[in-house]
């Protein structure tokens, strides 16, 4: 994980270059090896101007981008739950369930015992 100062390109571009010329990988390395770079497809990232990919590809011709092939599936679930109200409502059902017994106080009991074992506090 890297700490960055601003959500920028330019930013986040640094930041990884320094990070991995950091440890080692010189930027010959990094021209012949770096082959794709996969993103959740935000602008910053992805975009045909400026974006994190474009200006790695600058630097590196043989860069490869997509859009993350999971972060597609998650947001096509997404958009077919919301689209089907059944399963909106198994949804809002299966989460009033959840809410009546993790609130219950035979759970919390049982909960609480379990932390007394271990030596940890709850939160609640």
């Amino acid at each position: 994980m890297l700490e960055l100062s601003s959500l920028t390109a330019d930013v986040i571009v640094e930041t990884l270059l320094d990070c991995l010329i950091g440890h080692g990988f010189s930027e010959d390395i990094l021209a012949e090896r770096l082959l794709g770079l996969a993103t959740n497809g935000a602008s910053v990232m992805l975009c045909k101007h400026a974006g994190v990919y474009m200006q790695l590809k600058a630097q590196f011709p043989n860069l490869i981008g997509w859009h993350c092939f999971n972060h597609h599936l998650e947001l096509s679930v997404h958009d077919a739950v919301e689209a089907c109200l059944e399963v909106n409502h198994f949804k809002t059902f299966i989460q009033k369930l959840y809410t009546l017994y993790s609130a219950s106080p035979k759970n919390r009991r049982a909960l609480e015992t379990c932390a007394g074992e271990l030596g940890v506090q709850l939160l609640k």
